[in-house]
């Protein structure tokens, strides 16, 4: 395939920064991977990409299978019990091949029964930085793909290329149609330290890129989707080891600032290689009915490779870790936002054994014990923090969450 030159338009002057709103959401359960299929021949499972084709929904992600790296795809009728199906892409046996490792797949629909994906790439890296660049491939299902080549080519395949590297990013459409790209890279302005997010414009549903411009400093592995509920695309992405989010109009002008992104599992709080609990990666899409998912790698200690892929869904949403729905006319609880310090809460039929209230850095802060849960309850927060809490109800189905402000 004859390669094509990028054209590249260059701003330096980038802006990072955090604002004080924030999202929390709470680990719910284990997707894909070794806890829910058992160790086996697949021992990796990461970068997970949600889509919706034919009726129902797709996960794209990395696999490893009896030792060489694949891309593999799920299905699943809800986007959280999910079947594994097959193998879509396979890395290179020769560790000098440039597709030796491959991974974190994105995939587009791109016409009538039309299908890109895009995928990061890498020779086995001897100096312990890989030489990530991305491809693509295409398919007329969703299922079975063609290699296309190089989409985004580095130093020094490319003399004239602006990156050293290219690795995992985000591709979607804007608002006019036209395909843009939120990639991860290191670029050769750059002095040695961490990467950064970049973005990109195609003219040709992603067969070449220009406009690649500075987005966010120490930044990558982005995903970006639409939010119907909204009507603003949404982007996640990780700042060294912690998360943020961001959300723009028409997906192409983003913020300068961005907002913290809390994960929780239970009362703790999971960032990128925290000592008990390793997560990354992140994935998003929202649902059918407008419920948003979030996803990540997860593994429970450090040990090499990722091994799962889990779902979070948002704290200010009522969620039962169970799946099963409760009602919300069932909790009640006022005022909101709380004034003078006394919050009051009734339960209906709900059997609420403990409350507890943590704050946007997933520290508990508040515990009460609950006998009676068909009465109402007051508790007294006047020694808490202003701002945005969460309410944790303990029940005998699971963990029900509400947001509330105290001014």
């Amino acid at each position: 395939m004859k390669t094509q030159l990028l054209v590249y338009s260059i701003v330096l002057a980038v802006s990072t920064g955090f604002s004080q709103s924030s999202e929390t959401w709470q680990w719910q359960n284990y997707c894909v991977g070794q806890e829910v299929l058992g160790v086996g021949n697949e021992t990796e499972a990461a970068m997970a990409d949600i889509r919706y084709f034919n009726g129902q929904y797709y996960m794209y992600y990395n696999s490893r299978y009896n030792n060489r790296s694949a891309i593999k795809y799920a299905t699943s009728p809800d986007a959280i019990n999910w079947t594994v199906q097959d193998t879509i892409l396979m890395g290179s046996s020769d560790t000098l091949n440039r597709e030796y490792d491959i991974g974190g797949a994105r995939v587009l629909q791109v016409g009538t029964s039309q299908y890109r994906l895009f995928y990061r790439c890498s020779p086995r890296a001897s100096s312990g930085v890989p030489e990530f660049h991305i491809r693509s491939a295409f398919s007329t299902d969703g299922i079975n793909f063609t290699r296309e080549g190089v989409r985004i080519e580095i130093t020094p395949y490319l003399t004239n290329s602006y990156f050293i590297r290219a690795a995992h990013s985000a591709f979607y459409y804007d608002t006019a149609g036209t395909m843009r790209a939120v990639l991860t890279g290191f670029d050769t302005t750059m002095a040695p330290g961490p990467e950064r997010m970049y973005t990109a414009t195609s003219f040709d549903d992603g067969l070449t890129w220009s406009n690649i411009l500075p987005l966010y400093e120490k930044a990558h592995d982005p995903v970006v989707f639409y939010d119907s509920i909204s009507s603003e695309y949404k982007l996640y992405f990780a700042v060294l080891k912690e998360f943020f989010k961001t959300s723009s109009i028409d997906g192409i002008n983003w913020p300068a600032s961005y907002d913290s992104l809390f994960l929780l599992r239970n009362t703790d709080t999971l960032t990128v290689q925290s000592p008990s609990f390793v997560i990354g990666d992140l994935g998003g899409f929202q649902l059918n009915n407008g419920q948003t998912l979030l996803y990540s790698n997860f593994k429970p200690d450090t040990v090499i490779p990722w091994s799962n892929i889990v779902y979070y869904t948002e704290q200010n949403i009522t969620t039962n870790i169970n799946n099963e729905s409760e009602p919300m006319e069932d909790i009640i609880i006022y005022p909101n936002p709380i004034s003078k310090g006394i919050l009051t809460m009734r339960f209906g039929d709900l059997n609420v054994r403990k409350i507890h209230v943590v704050n946007i850095y997933g520290q508990q802060i508040f515990t009460q014990q609950i006998l009676n849960s068909s009465e109402s309850v007051k508790i007294n927060l006047n020694d808490c923090p202003n701002g945005i809490l969460f309410i944790q109800l303990e029940t005998t189905n699971g963990l029900i969450t509400r947001k509330v402000v105290k001014q």
